[in-house]
């Protein structure tokens, strides 16, 4: 006879695995969805350069980068003219904590948005 409540020890690794996967997926799905909020805010401070001007670009770019966690945001991005472009050329880290095993990985992301003298804004460039 089969005696009920009894939890294999199979059953209690593989959900054990299963709830570790989870949280880690949900730790990724986070670090992507933070990159994306930092690349939107970026790329309207290109939009609000070319609209506005270079100082409401950077007073924005301030306020979205603070909201957003950055302690320092002018050392995130660099807003310069290079012959009759402007570009905004960003980098930061992102860093993602393993749940339980303590182990951190570093994540490096970049943007790059370029105002061509025509008004125009295109990602890239050198």
């Amino acid at each position: 006879m089969k005696r009920h409540g009894k939890i294999k020890i199979g059953t209690f690794v593989f959900l054990l695995v299963g709830l570790y996967v989870s949280v880690l997926g949900f730790r990724y799905f986070s670090l992507i969805l933070a990159e994306r909020n930092v690349r939107n805010a970026i790329e309207e401070s290109a939009f609000r350069w070319r609209d506005a001007g270079r100082t409401e670009a950077l007073l924005e770019f301030k306020s979205e980068m603070s909201g957003l966690g950055f302690d320092d945001p002018d050392s995130v991005c660099d807003f310069y003219a290079y012959g009759r472009q402007r570009h905004v050329k960003c980098e930061w880290y992102e860093v993602l904590s393993y749940p339980l095993i303590g182990k951190k990985k570093d994540f490096l992301f970049d943007a790059h948005f370029v105002i061509g003298d025509d008004d125009s804004i295109t990602q890239g460039g050198s």
